[in-house]
């Protein structure tokens, strides 16, 4: 526990594309909606909703891109310059670069949403890193 009392993790945090905004409040540009080939803004923006149900799509255990971040583990954040979860994502980043939160960043030129997970090279890069990461874990 911290000085106030909050729950302080260890070990390190990954996030692959992560919805880091289920509301989808964050303007999307449109070459950036076009290029992504998996994820539609509208169906998304309606999922998130329906998912909320009566909880406000802003409450940081839906939305956590509007939590406190201090307390959390190390994080290391990998998302595709091709999907639209990408200014999210930029925007966690800037506020983890603000506040001190130590973040690994990584974004994949011209790669789609969850590329980490596809059988592709890039995506072998990036779970080789991961397994790499927790083996050196004590």
């Amino acid at each position: 526990m911290d000085e106030r009392g909050r729950l302080r993790y260890t070990g390190q945090i990954v996030l692959f594309s992560p919805w880091l905004d289920i509301g989808m409040e964050t303007e999307i540009p449109e070459k950036l909606a076009r290029q992504d080939p998996t994820l539609v803004r509208d169906m998304l923006r309606d999922a998130g909703r329906n998912w909320a149900g009566s909880t406000d799509t802003r409450d940081y255990r839906l939305s956590p891109l509007f939590g406190e971040l201090t307390g959390l583990a190390p994080l290391t954040l990998y998302v595709g310059t091709h999907e639209i979860f990408l200014p999210d994502a930029r925007s966690l980043k800037a506020r983890c670069e603000r506040e001190g939160v130590t973040l690994r960043y990584v974004e994949g030129e011209k790669m789609n949403h969850a590329y980490a997970l596809y059988p592709i090279p890039e995506g072998a890069r990036v779970r080789a890193e991961v397994i790499a990461a927790i083996r050196q874990m004590p």
